[in-house]
């Protein structure tokens, strides 16, 4: 149960990790620990092979309810990071718009006379 089991506790840190950053502003290092976490996860997960015994298969079952919760979760700090890349977005354009209010207006032009 090794196996399982060690997945099971990566889930579990993980878990812990990504509902503690949603209450943080600086995102950056959780981000990254989250990354690290994340790799360990996938190196446990190719070591999982069957057979399984009855212990697994209910660790497994836990585990299912668990990925869910882990996947509603990151994906909340996922529309977080958007809404704040938009807001640095917005505030760009403002900020553009200050500097340089009148930017569409063409400053040459040309007249043609058709009289002869």
């Amino acid at each position: 149960m090794n196996r399982l089991q060690a997945y099971y506790e990566a889930t579990d840190r993980l878990i812990v990790l990504v509902e503690s950053l949603q209450n943080v502003d600086d995102r950056e290092e959780g981000i990254v620990n989250i990354e690290a976490l994340l790799d360990d996860r996938q190196i446990l997960l190719k070591d999982l092979a069957q057979p399984y015994s009855e212990a697994e298969v209910e660790l497994g079952r836990k585990l299912i309810l668990m990925e869910k919760s882990l996947n509603e979760n990151l994906l909340r700090i996922k529309q977080k990071i958007g809404l704040d890349l938009k807001e640095v977005k917005q505030k760009k354009e403002n900020n553009q718009k200050y500097v340089n209010p009148y930017p569409s207006l063409a400053d040459d032009g040309m007249f043609y006379d058709k009289r002869k």
